[in-house]
């Protein structure tokens, strides 16, 4: 989405904004979610920033004419099928990836639980029950967000 602020900062067309935010996701999609100690910090703010870098690079590809050829309802349906694919410990669970690097394990900031590799936003998603399908009105209204910057109604 900040590709296509950036677009339309830039004077671009809603189909461009959506385009920029297409390519962006696109080359974020199966990323892996592994907060260090369960804190949201590294690599988070990392990890931001260079999602920040990229939003600015999105959109002058597409500014300078980059056809985008897979659209955003699609990258969307994408990106969510390769999330319900990836294991549980790269979802946001500091069970793997960065999270388990010995470095990462030396680490002695955070709750006592974050240490023991059970943050407490896992506890909560426990709960939940992972088989039952994202919600219509969510997933419709993700995969229809292009929407949003169409300014006269067209597409």
């Amino acid at each position: 989405m900040a590709a296509a602020a950036v677009v339309e900062a830039a004077g671009g067309s809603a189909r461009q904004a959506v385009d920029a935010a297409a390519i962006a996701f696109q080359n974020t999609m199966g990323s892996t979610c592994d907060p260090v100690q369960g804190m949201v910090e590294i690599p988070c703010h990392t990890r931001n920033a260079v999602a920040a870098a990229g939003a600015f690079v999105c959109a002058d590809l597409i500014l300078g004419g980059y056809a985008n050829p897979i659209p955003l309802d699609e990258t969307v349906d994408a990106v969510y099928a390769v999330g319900r694919m990836l294991p549980r410990e790269l979802k946001c669970t500091a069970l793997g990836g960065l999270s388990l690097a010995p470095s990462a394990l030396a680490l002695s900031h955070g709750p006592a639980n974050y240490r023991t590799g059970l943050p407490m936003f896992d506890l909560a998603l426990r709960s939940q029950d992972r088989r039952a399908p994202a919600s219509n009105q969510i997933t419709s209204g993700i995969a229809n967000i292009g929407a949003l910057f169409v300014r006269d109604g067209s597409p």
